[in-house]
């Protein structure tokens, strides 16, 4: 990771109090002036509400159930794609953890989960061995 994405995830990880404006502003910023992704206050909204989660690493449903919480009504299939831009904007980072015997994808807010900048792969951090649960 160079020096600027290593700015701009420690600026997401602590982005909790940021306003809604501010964080479009940062995810456009991150994604940079060529992108064609559009970003809006469904972006901001997937942020704080994965900023305000409790667990490091969750998966999509457990994303889903958190906006449903807070009033913030998603379609799965828009949900996807907004995770994708976050993922895209390094706001977030995409791991994979076991479920029922398969790898499943899960989320966290970059630079904040325990092993944030290490390796994964099939839900272990390849970089110490340590199992990664959602």
């Amino acid at each position: 990771m160079n020096h600027t994405a290593a700015a701009s995830t420690r600026s997401f990880a602590a982005a909790g109090a940021a306003s809604t404006s501010e964080l479009i502003q940062e995810i456009r910023a991150q994604l940079g002036p060529t992108s064609a992704r559009r970003v809006g206050m469904v972006h901001a909204t997937l942020l704080h509400t994965l900023i305000e989660m409790e667990e490091d690493f969750a998966d999509v449903n457990a994303i889903y159930r958190a906006l449903l919480a807070n009033g913030n009504a998603m379609v799965m299939s828009k949900l996807y794609r907004a995770l994708k831009v976050l993922e895209e904007a390094r706001a977030i980072e995409r791991h994979w953890a076991p479920h029922d015997g398969r790898p499943r994808s899960v989320y966290c807010v970059a630079g904040r989960a325990r092993h944030a900048g290490h390796d994964h792969d099939a839900g272990v951090c390849r970089f110490c061995g340590v199992p990664l649960h959602g």
